[in-house]
């Protein structure tokens, strides 16, 4: 019986130091403070919203992203208004998107409009102008710091 029981325990000691290494790196883990993160420098976005009869509520979504703490020179506006029968093209150049219309009852749908959007971007500006792309529904609202938490994320 006591050779069995100097067994478990030399058992016990082996698993103790092969494992000692993890109880180092709760230590460190806990003691150690993260490395502030380095300032994140200001990248290009362009926001793309593809709308469909959305008059009521596409200001509101642009208007929460010009509200945005981020530099209003780096986040360009897009919206397709995709077959609208309203005036969602309209209000949202009212409120400072550039707006592209489409009108195809052949391929309807916002993967269509997308595409449609994003050759628009590419003639007149280049995919390659920005560092990110932004696609949002015409119904969602932005929190003031949401582009600026992207960016540090992205960077």
């Amino acid at each position: 019986m006591e050779t069995i029981t100097f067994l478990n325990y030399l058992i016990a000691m082996v698993f103790m130091i092969c494992y000692s290494y993890q109880f180092v790196y709760l230590i460190v883990a806990l003691l150690r403070k993260p490395a502030p993160a380095p300032a994140a420098s200001p990248r290009r976005y362009a926001v793309t919203i593809s709308a469909r009869n959305e008059q009521a509520v596409i200001a509101q979504l642009i208007d929460s992203i010009r509200l945005q703490k981020y530099p209003a020179e780096c986040v360009d506006i897009f919206v397709v208004a995709d077959n609208c029968t309203d005036e969602t093209a309209a209000v949202a150049r009212q409120a400072g998107a550039i707006v592209w219309e489409r009108s195809n009852r052949q391929y309807v749908g916002k993967g269509y409009a997308l595409a449609f959007l994003f050759r628009c971007i590419e003639e007149t500006r280049g995919l390659g102008s920005y560092d990110g792309y932004f696609i949002f529904d015409a119904d969602n609202l932005l929190d003031e710091s949401y582009i600026a938490r992207m960016n540090d994320v992205f960077s």
